[in-house]
């Protein structure tokens, strides 16, 4: 068994919302870099590269 504190309401509650934040933002990036990838193929088709 750890013997660390059990964490407060408080202190599970911050780690929740610091973990969504995370995860939203991994989110986001993905989103974004598919849009870039999407925009690029779209451009190189343009152009006759693919």
């Amino acid at each position: 068994m750890s013997d660390r504190p059990t964490p407060s309401p408080e202190e599970l509650a911050a780690n929740v919302a610091a973990a969504q934040q995370w995860a939203d933002d991994y989110a986001a990036g993905a989103i974004a870099t598919w849009v870039l990838i999407d925009r690029l193929e779209v451009h190189l088709q343009t152009l006759g590269a693919l």
